[in-house]
């Protein structure tokens, strides 16, 4: 992928992409991050018209676009829920949080996620399979930030659930103080015996929406982001997608992607870590 800004307006940007298969988009980002035009003669006019592929390469255009105002210009043009500074600035707040301060945070969210496990010890993935609210695929949860980028609220944990409106639901910003979140973390159902492991997995779900950030671009991310695991949902859809043979399975933590590792540590327990490699692999997309 290649981007020049090719003019400044008063209100954004002027863009020439040129994507991995060497075909240019013109693409107009405002200071927002708000699509203002789009147009390219290597794909057809009208989404509609396009193969699911062919909308991809745009859809990575678009986001590659927004990533290259960012790092020329300083302007955060990301949408809400894939502001790459804010989710890394919020992993980082995540991995500073005392056990206690977590557990404020988090607690239910650990709840949700760890369901009949939460704070009793390890079970069977069979039992905790068979406990599990079959409508539910994952759960989520907002953060927002204070002025000195420290933890100040998170939203209540809720499911996503897979149905007609589940693209808007996951995409709508729950809101605090009349602001929406710096960043929404998501994981599926996984048996995670006590709290403090379960903040490591947090933290790693922040690494993953980053690396996916810049895969959905159409790149390849820095090396500390190279990890196997779940991060987007909307994402880890387009990684099951046959439709989209571009894109590795990045959710799986036992796939065979060169470069990439689990880097999730948690301790000496490798009975857990076989249990969250097994839980996380397992997700179905909708």
């Amino acid at each position: 992928m290649d981007a020049q800004i090719k003019k400044e307006t008063n209100d954004g940007f002027g863009l020439c992409v040129t994507d991995s298969n060497s075909i240019e988009h013109k693409i107009g980002i405002c200071f927002d991050g708000e699509l203002d035009g789009y147009l390219s003669k290597g794909y057809a006019d009208n989404p509609s018209n396009r193969t699911p592929e062919d909308n991809e390469h745009v859809n990575q255009a678009v986001r590659y676009a927004r990533y290259h105002v960012y790092q020329e210009r300083g302007y955060e043009a990301f949408p809400w829920d894939e502001n790459l500074p804010q989710i890394e600035t919020v992993g980082k707040a995540i991995e500073e949080l005392s056990a206690e301060e977590f557990e404020q945070y988090f607690g239910e969210f650990y709840e949700a996620v760890s369901g009949p496990v939460s704070g009793k010890g390890s079970i069977s993935l069979n039992e905790f399979s068979a406990a599990l609210d079959r409508e539910v695929s994952a759960y989520y949860v907002d953060v927002f930030l204070n002025e000195e980028d420290q933890i100040a609220a998170t939203s209540d944990a809720h499911p996503i659930i897979i149905n007609e409106d589940w693209e808007t639901e996951i995409t709508t910003p729950t809101e605090h103080a009349g602001r929406v979140p710096d960043a929404r973390i998501e994981l599926v159902p996984i048996p995670v015996p006590t709290i403090d492991q379960f903040q490591t997995i947090v933290y790693h779900q922040t690494q993953c929406q980053i690396r996916d950030y810049y895969i959905v671009m159409g790149e390849e991310p820095p090396q500390e982001y190279r990890v196997l695991g779940f991060g987007k949902y909307k994402f880890a859809v387009k990684y099951r997608d046959d439709q989209l043979p571009m894109y590795e399975d990045y959710t799986r933590l036992d796939a065979d992607i060169p470069g990439y590792s689990f880097g999730l540590d948690l301790g000496e327990n490798p009975e857990l870590e076989d249990q969250v490699k097994s839980l996380l692999s397992s997700f179905t997309g909708g």
